[in-house]
């Protein structure tokens, strides 16, 4: 099955691909970040072209699951506002393009995603990053096989991913009607 993580944000928005069965295969099959600060200082242009993506995104693969980050708490309301409008938008494209969305959407506080990634709910970047390399055993050759640098929200991005199907996977073994969401499994 596929699953598709989102690591929201106004400037760049990390996403990932995984594809994962229940005998415990998982590998990635796709990850970048769209940059959305080239677009200026506009927030309507930049809320615009994310729909747009995460439209393409989703139809292309046709996600069982999606993952998406929680809004954190900021010190900076305005910040807090603006990745809230983020994170409607990739939402937004999710109900647009895939039935049943209420059970497919899982979403995630930063602080789950490490814990769930990694084992520490206070991991640096660079541990969730050796973490992943450690779950994906094609994450080295695939980055190695790409073009351009990736940046954290990638890889965050990612841990979102396995947080989707870690939490998945238990769902469906405890025998929730998670399992029938979407098709076979």
């Amino acid at each position: 099955m596929i699953l598709v993580g989102f690591d929201p944000g106004i400037r760049s928005v990390g996403w990932s691909v995984i594809e994962c069965d229940l005998r415990g295969g998982v590998r990635l099959v796709d990850m970048g970040a769209w940059d959305l600060s080239g677009l200026g200082s506009s927030v309507g242009l930049r809320l615009e072209r994310l729909h747009d993506e995460a439209t393409t995104l989703i139809q292309k693969w046709n996600p069982r699951f999606v993952g998406l980050e929680k809004a954190v708490n900021f010190k900076n309301v305005d910040s807090a506002f603006k990745l809230s409008e983020a994170r409607a938008v990739i939402r937004l494209a999710c109900y647009q393009n895939l039935a049943d969305m209420d059970a497919r959407l899982l979403e995630f506080s930063p602080t789950a995603i490490k814990k769930h990634t990694s084992g520490s709910g206070r991991s640096s970047k660079d541990d969730i990053l050796r973490t992943l390399k450690l779950r994906f055993a094609n994450l080295d050759q695939w980055v190695e096989n790409n073009e351009n640098e990736l940046p954290h929200d990638a890889f965050d991005a990612l841990g979102i991913a396995w947080t989707t199907w870690s939490k998945v996977r238990q769902k469906i073994r405890l025998g929730s009607s998670m399992g029938s969401v979407g098709g076979r499994v």
